[in-house]
């Protein structure tokens, strides 16, 4: 998969930033809508000004708990299914073409670089929902999926 530097990924983040455990499973015991509310405001700090960049640590834990939960690294792992429902949230909040990128590139990214993504999953959510189908777009899959696999998805349009 290729790297890209994006706000809460690895080679952008401070590793003060990285959240705990405890604080990923935050998701398992809040309501999704509260999650997703978190996630995007972490988006919208981390690509603020300077001064409102650092407000971006209160809701690290979001975005950490929402990779945690997609990668099947959390401590109470959660099912495809509800991996999907919980992307297809985050994609109808997202507000904006560039927040849509910014899934596609995050969690969908990491979803379909699972050791067995779930595909028809992906696909059916693609076919039901734009902003998914978008942020899908902006995903880079081709070289990690098989090829029939990635040429399916792919059937939705280009990368972006």
């Amino acid at each position: 998969m290729h790297q890209r530097n994006t706000p809460g990924t690895a080679t952008d983040r401070p590793s003060t930033l990285s959240a705990s455990r405890e604080q990923s499973d935050r998701l398992l015991t809040m309501e999704r809508d509260q999650i997703v509310k978190a996630y995007w405001q972490h988006y919208r700090w981390a690509f603020s000004a300077d001064a409102d960049r650092q407000k971006a640590e209160q809701s690290v834990w979001a975005w950490e708990a929402v990779r945690q939960l997609i990668v099947g690294d959390a401590a109470e792992p959660i099912n495809d299914s509800e991996r999907l429902a919980l992307l297809i949230a985050l994609a109808d909040a997202a507000t904006d073409a560039a927040a849509l990128g910014y899934l596609g590139a995050g969690p969908i990214e990491e979803l379909l670089g699972r050791d067995e993504p779930p595909i028809d999953l992906v696909d059916t959510a693609a076919r039901q929902n734009e902003k998914f189908r978008t942020a899908l777009r902006c995903a880079w899959f081709d070289e990690h999926l098989p090829a029939a696999q990635a040429q399916r998805l792919r059937r939705f349009g280009p990368p972006l």
